[in-house]
């Protein structure tokens, strides 16, 4: 089954010229793909940056919600993917993104894994266009080739995949400790 079959892929937005992202923290964080590098769910920490309610009113269109698949779509980050997270629900997103909404019949933690996996990957390669600024547009993030699993199966599998993410997550802070 094509993406399209199960789901909506909507852009980011850039921000307005005459505006720009402050340090400062807002009620609006505005997720880049340099937000992305962290784990799964993507979740709010130190190093996002915000828009000023001004801003917000301008892109205001442009937010997602927790469990949308969000997924790079320039340069050499195309097909970086991630999930949103609690935290940033309502969150503004970089026009160098676009966002998987709508998801129906279909696990959104399972897309977010087969995105991530080998066989995910080539299918986001064979949209790819462009050659000194590869982009990957909507048209073809639409025509990604999905598994067709039974819904009761993706859950399985995106059970046992958390629970691998998650004692992954912890080893990760039980070394940070002993570093420290």
């Amino acid at each position: 089954m094509l993406l399209k079959e199960i789901a909506t892929v909507k852009g980011g937005k850039r921000l307005p010229k005459s505006d720009s992202l402050v340090s400062e923290k807002t009620d609006h964080p505005y997720i880049r793909i340099r937000d992305m590098y962290q784990s799964y769910p993507l979740e709010l920490n130190d190093d996002f940056e915000y828009i000023t309610s001004e801003t917000y009113e301008k892109i205001k269109k442009y937010t997602v919600e927790q469990g949308d698949v969000i997924i790079a779509v320039v340069g050499n980050t195309i097909g970086l993917v991630s999930v949103i997270g609690e935290s940033l629900h309502g969150a503004n997103l970089t026009e160098n993104c676009n966002k998987i909404v709508d998801i129906h019949n279909y696990e959104g933690r399972f897309l977010y894994y087969f995105l991530t996996s080998a066989i995910g990957q080539n299918e986001i390669k064979k949209g790819i266009v462009g050659s000194s600024q590869p982009k990957l547009p909507i048209y073809n993030i639409e025509k990604i080739q999905l598994p067709d699993f039974p819904l009761e199966e993706q859950a399985r599998i995106v059970e046992v995949l958390e629970t691998i993410d998650k004692k992954i997550s912890n080893n990760e802070k039980i070394n940070e400790n002993l570093a420290a």
